[in-house]
């Protein structure tokens, strides 16, 4: 981690855990193991460090570690429904966005990203 991060930005990170896990024939993606972890552990420990608060938009969890569950306000828009349930949701104004089936995000990357977003809307 980047020693220039002192303190965690006012920044909601945020899962998206949902889907209908069509490609993998209906099995829980958050469950997946890579490198020992779950998907969805790996990533929550990959936002911690950036992000003061963690939200989870899943429909099927009820609770995780610390983190705030956030179902879909219409369910069956997908994706975007999923982010705008969030959008509403977050404590912060910024939110950093990364699905659970990206296992080779890394803080760093998501750190460079939130360095470059002054002046932008979304990066």
């Amino acid at each position: 981690m980047n020693s220039q991060l002192q303190t965690k930005p006012e920044l909601s990170g945020v899962v998206l855990a949902g889907g209908r896990a069509g490609r993998l024939k209906g099995q829980d993606k958050t469950r997946l193991q890579f490198g020992g972890q779950t998907l969805l552990a790996r990533t929550l420990e990959i936002l911690d460090p950036l992000c003061s608060e963690k939200l989870i938009s899943s429909n099927s969890l009820k609770t995780y570690n610390n983190c705030r569950i956030i179902p879909d306000r219409s369910p069956g828009q997908g994706p975007l429904g999923a982010l705008y349930s969030c959008l509403l949701a977050a404590r912060n104004t910024y939110l950093l966005i990364v699905a659970t089936d990206m296992p080779f995000i890394t803080t760093g990357a998501l750190q460079k990203l939130w360095q470059e977003q002054d002046g932008f809307d979304v990066v």
